[in-house]
């Protein structure tokens, strides 16, 4: 018999100085429901610092977006649950400075820290190093990156007024750059994307990405973490296919589906958490995963030809 445990979160009381909101905890009933037998105890809360935004502006309003917490049971069960504003108190980006919010579940709470820079640095020039292209929709497709730029990048949801929808096939792959956060807004992910980028470590993708192509990350060596939104349920054919230094990725709990090969030869992945609307794991989807010790399949209903081919630690 299994009892739903249900999270204990906050609303948030908005106060607006200069249309920056400053929270405060009070009850109610919008919390993630995480079902665990009824012997069985909360133990500890994490969240993964790249898992959530730790970059603001002054006046930039909070963004959880992403973010997804690590709940571990007493009976060594692990579950995930996203991340929410009504969870977040002592958020204030209205001054520069490193600063920390609290993260409250249940009752755990935990710090995140952050950092609020000034207004003025804000975004142009990053944004001038991104090339676009008009699509037949009027909005803009990200077709790679131009001249010098730093190792972290931002693409935007608008560029001079123009929403972007897409990042195009191959637009990151040939570039020198670290990290990338995808804004909320971009829906699109061409095929190779990222593929064969040797200096890329992690990447954020928003929840309004829906259409993500083949290969998006296929050969990324020093690949480590990436957090894909809510709006993806199918993770397509090739999605981390030899990102040999891949050791966390995040997936939505609306995924449904792992396409063929789409973590094969991801030879430093230990573990990875599906969420129980997971029916499908493809061809050859885990092969080769030579460290990975544990994987959740009880929901899953098809599992492909060779899926867990040479997974020697399972």
């Amino acid at each position: 018999m299994k009892k739903k445990l249900i999270a204990m979160c906050v609303s948030v009381l908005m106060m607006a100085v200069a249309d920056v909101g400053v929270s405060c905890d009070i009850p109610n009933d919008n919390s993630p429901i995480i079902e665990v037998p009824s012997e069985v105890t909360l133990e500890n809360v994490s969240v993964g610092n790249l898992s959530l935004n730790s970059n603001y502006f002054v006046g930039e309003k909070l963004d959880t977006s992403g973010g997804k917490l690590q709940l571990s049971f007493t009976d060594d069960s692990v579950k995930e649950a996203h991340v929410t504003d009504e969870m977040v108190t002592g958020f204030d980006s209205t001054t520069v400075g490193d600063k920390a919010y609290t993260i409250t579940y249940k009752d755990r709470s935990i710090s995140f820290q952050y950092v609020v820079s000034p207004a003025d640095e804000v975004i142009i020039p990053t944004y001038e190093h991104v090339a676009t292209e008009e699509l037949a929709d009027g909005t803009l497709a990200v077709t790679g990156l131009n001249g010098e730029y730093s190792d972290t990048i931002i693409i935007p949801a608008m560029i001079g007024g123009k929403k972007v929808s897409t990042i195009k096939q191959l637009a990151v792959g040939d570039t020198n750059v670290s990290h990338v956060k995808v804004m909320e807004g971009v829906t699109t992910i061409g095929d190779q994307a990222f593929s064969s980028n040797s200096n890329l470590d992690s990447v954020t993708l928003p929840n309004s990405v829906v259409d993500m192509g083949i290969n998006v990350f296929y050969n990324c060596s020093s690949l480590e973490f990436v957090s894909i939104g809510s709006g993806v349920t199918e993770l397509p054919v090739g999605t981390f296919r030899a990102c040999s230094s891949l050791v966390k990725v995040d997936l939505p709990i609306t995924s449904k589906s792992i396409g063929n090969t789409a973590f094969y030869s991801a030879t430093a992945l230990d573990e990875l958490l599906l969420g129980d609307s997971v029916e499908v794991i493809g061809d050859n989807s885990f092969g080769n995963c030579v460290m990975i010790k544990n994987i959740n399949t009880e929901a899953v209903l098809s599992i492909g030809d060779s899926a867990f081919y040479n997974c020697t630690a399972l």
